[in-house]
Parts: C-alpha cells; structure tokens; sequence
C-alpha cells in the first residue's frame, strides 16, 4: 500500500505530463477502487466547490484549470466525467485525477461520463493511447474496471443537482437514483444510460436523442424534477458550447464544458462554476493552454491507428440495424476528432481504406442534412466542401454530388421518405436515392387515385359491421326481454315477501315501543342513579381532602415521633456504650476476684494440711498423757514444787521462756480456721485471756496455773470442744490456744 509520500511523488510526475508505470497504475486502480466502493450514486458534496465539465484528455488545459481555479487540495473540486477519448494525452489525465482523488478523497469528487466504459474508449482513442504507451492494453483494462465504481451523480448541499448527461424518463427522484446499480459496463439504455446522454431540448417534454442513446427533456421536465426532489439547479456538462458554460430551460439546468479549443480545432472556451459557502454561484472562462502539440508519433504508427479507426467505424456501420444507431454514429462521425485526422491524413490511408471513409463521412453529412430544419439543407453542401472534402481525383467527389442532387430533390419527398432516403444513402447506393424519390412521388400520386377506392372499401367494411352489430343488438333485446319478464315475477315474490315482513315488522315495532318505554324508565333511574353516584362522588371528594388534612397531621405526628425515637435511640445507643464499658470493667474485677478464690482454695489447701499435722500433735500429746503413771505426775509435782521454791525472778524468767519455746512448737503447725473438719482460730484481745465457755480466772500462781492447764488438758484430751452448725468444725480463741500452749509446756516439764 503506497503512502503518501508516494502519491505525492506520482501526483508530481503527473503533474509534468510523464505517464506513470503499469505497476503504479494498477495500485494506483486498487487503491482508488477501494474508496469509490464505499460512495454513493448520489455523493453529497459539501461547499464550497469548483464544478468542472469535460476535459477528454486535454492534459494542460486541466493544467490551466488548476492555475484558474486553485491547486488540490486547497480547493475542492467536483468533475462530472468524461475525462478520456479524443484528446492527447487521456492516460496523463485520468491517472492524475484519480491519483488526487486517492490523496485527497474528501476534496476530490470524480463522476462518471458517457466516455468511461469499455465501447466507447474503443472507438475514440483511449484504448489506441494506451496500446501505444504501454505496448499493451492492461492498463486500458485496469481504468476501465476501475470506471464502473465511479458515482453517477452528486448533490451539493441538498440545492445542486450535477451529473454528466442529464435526466430519465425512469427516474422521478433522487431515491430511484440511489436504488440504482452502477457497478457495471454503461449499458445501452435504461436508466443508468440517460443519465450520461441525456440532454435539454427547447421542446417540452420528453424526446428520442439524435445520439442514439438517452433522451432529451424539456423545461416543464427539468422545473418538475427540482420541485419534487427540493433542488435549486441541474448542473450537467456532455455538451459543447461556445462560451465555456451555458444557462437552459429557464435556468433550471446548466451547462458546463471545460475542454478549451475543444478536439484542438472548435475553437470554444472552457468554463468551471464556482460554488461559495452561502451557495452564490460564480463562473471563470478560460482559454486554451499555450502548449497544445500532438505527442510525438511515427508515420507508421499514425498509419496504424487511422486504419484500425477506419476500419471500427466501417465494422460498427455494416453491424448497424436500427435507424437510432445510424443517427448517433452519423451525428459522431460528422463531429469526432479521429475522421478529422483522416481528413487531413488520407495520404496516409490505403486507397480502399481512404475511399471507404469518405464515402461514409459523406453518409453521415446526408444523414444530419435530413435531421437538421428545412432552412439548414441547402447550406450543408457547402458546409461539407468546407471541411475539407475536396479532393477530385477521389470517390467522394461523387458523393457530394449525389448530396446535392438529394438535397434538390429533398423538399419533394415529404416526411414519409426521409427515413428511406437516408436508409438508402447509408446503404452506400447513391444512385437508388433518386430512384426512391421518383418511387415514393408515384406511391403517393396512386395513393390519392385510390383513396376514394379505400374509402368504399372501408365503407363497405363499416356497412358489414353495422349489421353484425344490428343482429348482436337484436339478441340482446331478446334477452333482455326473458330477463324482464324474470324481474317481474321475482318483484312481485319480493313485494309479498315485504308485505310480510311489514306484518311482522309492526309486531317488531310494538315490541320495540314497549321496550322503549321501559327503556325510558330505566333512563329515568339511571338519571337518579346518577345524582346519587355525583352526591357520593361529592363525599368522596370531601372525605378524601379530610383524609389527605388527616394523613398530613398524622404523617407530621409520625415525623415528630420519629424524631424523638432517633432521639431516644441516640441515648440508648450511648447508655449501651456505656454499659458495655462497664461490663467490661466487671469482666476484668470478676477476673480478679477468681484470682482471689483460687489463692482462697490454694490457702484452704495449705490450712487443711496445717490442720492435720496439729491433729498428729494432739494426738501425740493425748498418747503422751495416756502414758504417764502416778509416779511420774508425781516426780513432776515434785519438780514443779521444787521450782515454787526458787527465785521469784528466775521462776518468772524460766515460765517466761518455757510459754516461748511451748509458742515455738505450736507454731510449727499452727490451728486455723477452715470450712469442714477444721479449728476455727477465734482471736482475742490478749493472748492470755480466760476461755468463754470455761471458768478459768486469771492466773496467779504457778499452781492454779497447772491446775488450769490440766483442766484444759483433760477437755482437750477428752473431746469437748464446742461444736457449730452442725458440723466437725471446733471453735477455740487465741487466749486458749496460748494458755494451751503453756499449759502443755508445764505439762512436759
């Protein structure tokens, strides 16, 4: 896929008039395909634009439209087909239009003409260019192909309508046109061929076209096709005119030709129509390039080519079969540039091959003089001498004789004859033209010998029917007749029917009175029924604004307590906070306080064992006791008798340190409280107190002191200790207990 860089430098060649190669061409075709394909049959065009009409190979004064105009893409431009045939250089011209359609497809709108198809550009030089530039007809083939994808038509801004040829009898809008399929050889007619050979005439309504395809169309066509489709102007080109462009048909169509000097020799000048934003309209004349040299050529190839156009011609004439075709190939040989050339070329020619194209060209100059006004044929002979044909020594010196005494003889043969006449004059048979003109005069003297002889027979002819059509009446009123006498009898079956029916309707109308009536009561309860149904309707109303005024206070009521609700919610929430807060200061005080309970167990534990070790004591104590005889509790009398002697001092001193020592092994294995098979340790005021329970007074002396003790003892000893709740728990002061203590001390002593 090239870029644009490289169509840039092929828009460059072009633009020097040097032919691109067969490569570039064909990519050049694919590229340009790819983008036609996706446009319409009715393109839309956006202003502003430059319209452009024919240009047919007329390469520097496309140049020369340029320079008028303004360069690609800084103007867009809108051209409306024929842009090969007849002139030099077609190949340099089509390749560099398409080639700034491809490099600026939005700038650049490219319409097909009557000369982009295959047959044509067969006849009329682009086929012959192409052989001759590039020795081959491949990129003839490639532009060809490429045509079919070209746009018929174009709208600018929904107002201007532009084509190539001009309307079709076919089509009534636009919506038929974009209907249509264009991808395909131009055919010969129909819808799509009027479109590029069409043309405007100064008569109404539609015409055959001398060229042999299309129509032409008059003013009341052209002003009703704009009204209908909303159109200000039909933009067309197709046609030479002198002034480079031309207004029609009351300025509902416009004619564009941008070809100056067109085939080299008219002598016209060209034209472009420059469209503006707001849709003003502008037209620029332009004359001919100075540089119009034909491309250099050998005699031989000249030779070639004027034989092979020779010998087109000559081939399509003899394939001719309709009149139509006679007159467009007339209308063509007398105007196209190639006959010229063999006009001013014929030494080149073959004498066969140079008789045959005069003879014909003198055929076609016939052919126009009968077309043309009766005030034109006395001038076409010298009009032939004129271009040229003048040559003596050559066969068509006969034929322009033989012209002259057709056009002699022209004014005599009526109307009836002039397709005779030219059929015969292109039958190449001179000398029969005269002969059919003294023929056609005597058909047309015996014609009027026998019209009377026409006329009875024709009478006679119209006697013969009038009495088929009198026996053909006859039977009808017979029939007619047996069909009345039928009426009558089923008119008088249907009367008795009716009057049955009558019978039965007054039976049907009674009822129906009857059913009024009641109809008419209950009409007047429906009209009661109604008043009721507007006094509820009333209520209704009434209930339903106390509803709303209800609904309204109570829907405020429901707000306000809402309020209130997220109001409480709002304190609950944080109470909840709080709460949870303190649930969790509990949780942690309930943690410690099981802390506490397990060192309470633990402790409980550790006094149990306590408990036990002083319950071995007692009982060591109460085993000691069971085993002391009289003998020694008097050796300890005695010895505590010995003692009452003593110092008062050291007896103080040694009770002293005895009751400490005794303190120093009861706590060795201490009593405390517990809650089953335990002492309960009851403190006291002082340690040396008198027991609750007892009558023990204050000690005095050792001796009520021993006395004290063996009481305690023997209580001790014997079990009676004081029981609570039922349980094995003893209660004992600290007051006993230290007075045990001593007690037991002296005992031991």
């Amino acid at each position: 896929m090239p870029s644009n860089g490289d169509l840039d430098r092929q828009i460059e060649q072009l633009m020097e008039c040097k032919p691109l190669s067969e490569a570039d061409v064909r990519t050049l075709c694919d590229q340009a395909r790819a983008i036609l394909v996706e446009e319409y049959n009715v393109q839309p065009v956006k202003c502003p634009v430059t319209v452009c009409g024919d240009i047919h190979g007329q390469f520097y004064d496309l140049i020369e439209l340029f320079r008028i105009g303004g360069n690609a893409p800084d103007t867009n431009y809108l051209f409306m087909g024929d842009y090969v045939d007849r002139g030099y250089y077609s190949v340099e011209t089509v390749s560099l239009l398409v080639a700034l359609k491809v490099r600026y497809r939005d700038r650049i709108t490219i319409l097909r003409g009557n000369h982009e198809s295959r047959q044509i550009t067969q006849v009329y030089g682009f086929y012959d260019e192409c052989l001759r530039k590039y020795g081959n007809a491949n990129v003839w083939k490639y532009f060809t192909d490429l045509f079919d994808y070209l746009p018929l038509t174009a709208l600018i801004e929904s107002q201007v309508f532009c084509l190539h040829g001009g309307l079709s009898p076919s089509l009534d809008t636009l919506d038929n046109i974009r209907s249509l399929d264009r991808i395909q050889e131009v055919p010969h007619e129909g819808p799509m061929c009027d479109l590029l050979w069409s043309d405007p005439d100064d008569r109404c309504g539609w015409g055959i076209s001398p060229r042999g395809a299309g129509y032409t169309f008059g003013q009341d066509i052209a002003a009703q096709f704009n009204h209908n489709n909303g159109l200000s102007l039909i933009s067309r080109a197709h046609q030479l005119v002198m002034e480079g462009f031309n207004w029609c048909q009351d300025k509902n169509v416009v004619t564009v030709f941008s070809a100056p000097n067109y085939c080299y020799r008219c002598g016209n000048m060209a034209a472009i129509l420059e469209i503006g934003e707001n849709m003003e309209q502008n037209f620029l004349q332009f004359d001919p390039a100075p540089r119009q040299v034909e491309p250099d050529t050998t005699p031989k190839e000249k030779e070639i080519t004027l034989h092979r156009t020779a010998e087109r011609a000559h081939k399509e004439a003899v394939e001719a079969t309709t009149l139509e075709y006679v007159a467009s190939l007339g209308y063509y040989i007398a105007a196209e540039t190639e006959f010229n050339t063999i006009i001013e070329n014929g030494s080149l020619l073959p004498e066969s091959v140079r008789v045959e194209v005069y003879r014909r060209l003198g055929h076609a100059y016939l052919w126009l003089a009968i077309h043309l006004s009766e005030e034109n044929t006395t001038a076409l002979a010298p009009h032939v001498l004129m271009r040229g044909i003048s040559d003596d020594s050559s066969p068509c010196l006969s034929a322009i004789n033989a012209l002259r005494g057709a056009l002699a003889s022209y004014e005599s043969v009526g109307e009836v004859g002039k397709n005779e006449v030219a059929y015969a004059y292109y039958r190449r048979d001179f000398l029969a033209v005269e002969i059919q003109i003294r023929r056609k005069k005597q058909k047309m003297e015996l014609l009027k010998l026998s019209k009377f002889k026409l006329q009875l027979q024709s009478m006679i002819g119209e006697v013969r029917d009038l009495r088929e059509r009198e026996r053909s009446v006859t039977d009808h009123i017979n029939l007619a007749n047996q069909k009345q006498k039928q009426t009558e009898e089923e008119y008088i079956r249907k009367v008795q029917e009716l009057q049955a029916e009558l019978a039965s309707s007054r039976e049907t109308q009674e009822a129906l009175e009857r059913k009024v009536s009641y109809l008419q009561n209950d009409y007047s309860l429906l009209e009661n029924k109604q008043s009721e149904l507007k006094t509820t309707i009333q209520n209704l109303l009434q209930s339903r604004e106390s509803f709303l005024n209800a609904y309204q206070e109570s829907f405020c009521e429901m707000k306000c307590s809402i309020e209130a609700r997220d109001r409480k919610i709002s304190i609950l929430h944080e109470k909840i906070t709080s709460h949870l807060a303190l649930f969790d200061s509990i949780e942690k005080e309930a943690s410690v306080k099981d802390l506490a309970v397990e060192n309470l167990i633990s402790e409980k534990e550790a006094l149990y064992s306590e408990v036990k070790g002083l319950e071995m004591i007692l009982q060591r104590i109460q085993e000691s006791v069971s085993l002391m005889t009289e003998e020694d509790r008097k050796v300890f009398t005695s010895i505590l008798t010995f003692e009452q002697g003593s110092d008062e001092r050291n007896k103080r001193s040694r009770h002293n340190d005895t009751v400490d020592k005794m303190e120093e092994l009861l706590c060795e294995a201490p009593v405390m409280h517990s809650q089953e098979n335990s002492v309960k340790v009851i403190p006291s005021a002082s340690p040396r107190c008198q027991h609750q329970n007892t009558d023990c007074r204050s000690i005095q002396d050792d001796d009520n002191q021993l006395d004290s003790a063996e009481y305690l003892l023997h209580n001790t000893v014997s079990g009676h200790w004081q029981s609570t709740n039922n349980h094995n728990h003893f209660e004992i002061e600290a007051s006993e207990l230290s007075f045990l203590r001593v007690s037991c001390v002296k005992l031991l002593i």
